[in-house]
């Protein structure tokens, strides 16, 4: 046999599948569904006999039920103006993981970026991607609007330490840049 260069690529697609796969539940043998359809008769039968199953390769780590769990929380952090990034993914499923006391295949239970890049591909929801600063339109503001929040802020700073104060807004603030800022809550 020689070895083959390059990706294979079949001949056929899966309607042709189908209708060979039809063709020998109605009692044509694979072999002869090999010369008319032109898909090669152990593949057939293996799919005729269900050999392969429906998923092939490694099982995830997670199931279905909880990376969907997982798409929908970063889903929602990005609605709630906090996007994640490759990173910030993979520490929220050590954290999941952690909680869940499941020892992994995971080095200390932390993803892999390859893990990150394959969890990308099965749910294709999720995307990779720039984020954006808040519209011109939405950052436009007038002093008045400017006075009123400083003295809302007064109020509901008044007896709260610097110390317990931190600063989030919609203006895509990592949690990695808050050192480089003086920590200021404000709840409005």
């Amino acid at each position: 046999m020689v070895p083959r260069k390059g990706p294979y690529k079949s001949s056929y697609n899966e309607a042709m599948f189908e209708e060979a796969l039809e063709a020998m539940r109605a009692g044509m043998s694979s072999r002869e569904a090999e010369r008319t359809y032109g898909i090669p008769h152990q593949t057939l039968s293996d799919r005729l006999l269900d050999k392969h199953g429906s998923k092939q390769g490694r099982p995830t780590i997670l199931s279905t039920d909880e990376e969907n769990y997982i798409v929908e929380m970063v889903l929602l952090m990005g609605d709630w103006g906090f996007p994640f990034n490759a990173d910030d993914l993979r520490h929220f499923v050590k954290s999941y993981l952690d909680r869940k006391g499941v020892q992994s295949k995971f080095t200390d239970n932390l993803p892999t970026k390859r893990w990150v890049e394959c969890f990308l591909k099965r749910h294709p929801s999720l995307t990779k991607r720039t984020t954006n600063s808040i519209k011109r339109s939405r950052a436009s503001v007038s002093r008045e609007e400017i006075n009123k929040f400083f003295d809302n802020f007064i109020k509901s700073a008044e007896g709260v330490e610097p110390a317990n104060m931190w600063n989030y807004d919609e203006t895509n603030l990592r949690d990695r840049n808050i050192s480089l800022l003086q920590p200021v809550l404000c709840f409005i």
